[in-house]
């Protein structure tokens, strides 16, 4: 025996009990034709039930075809926006990898901090890390208070929201990537090996071009 399933939305639920309203007032009014014998009023009043039942599936001007129930609450929970999730995976595969590089240094434990503002901004990843390891050995030799890139004279409270003001501050000033130009305007002193040297940090963290 076949199974007829049921309506999802509760629309459809009203359409059908209109439906049968209709159905039901059909009825009652061809007993009342057939008592009277009155065949016009009998063809008319079916005419009118036939053109109501059948304009409650005709879409209305202007009308688009959209959901108009809420979603359910098991459906919010397994439908994250898609960006959440890449920039779950973007973080969550970076920061193994920077706190993989950052090991026994004072930046260990921040590679989320790195991968989360690398992505807001759209830096590669490794840059910050690697210029951390070639100013302040990671985070060990700071010339100001959690400034472990030789920057500017700045300082910060803390290690998470220094990353992210150092990123930031990449994003805005210097590039999105290491170009030599890039290392020109970051370190006037010895651009070859401070190119090179980072360079050669990045490669540590991952010997990919490619975010």
């Amino acid at each position: 025996m076949a199974t007829i399933p049921l309506c999802c939305s509760h629309a459809c639920k009203v359409r059908h009990r209109m439906i049968a309203d209709h159905l039901s007032m059909r009825s009652a009014v061809c007993k009342m034709g057939q008592q009277k014998n009155d065949g016009p009023f009998l063809i008319f009043t079916c005419l009118v039930t036939l053109y109501t039942i059948v304009s409650l599936f005709l879409p209305r001007p202007g009308a688009t075809n959209v959901r108009t129930d809420e979603p359910s609450a098991a459906e919010a929970q397994t439908a994250p926006a898609p960006a959440d999730k890449d920039r779950e995976l973007f973080v969550s595969t970076w920061a193994e990898r920077i706190d993989s590089f950052n090991a026994g240094y004072p930046l260990e434990g921040y590679g989320y901090a790195f991968a989360e503002a690398a992505y807001d901004y759209g830096v590669d990843p490794r840059l910050s890390p690697a210029i951390a390891r070639v100013e302040s050995s990671s985070g060990e030799n700071c010339f100001l208070p959690h400034n472990a890139w030789g920057w500017g004279d700045v300082s910060w409270s803390d290690w998470d929201s220094a990353i992210r003001g150092h990123v930031a501050g990449l994003a805005d000033g210097y590039g999105y990537g290491l170009t030599y130009e890039m290392a020109e305007s970051y370190n006037q002193v010895n651009v070859d090996e401070w190119y090179s040297w980072v360079a050669s940090c990045m490669a540590e963290i991952w010997e990919s071009d490619s975010l």
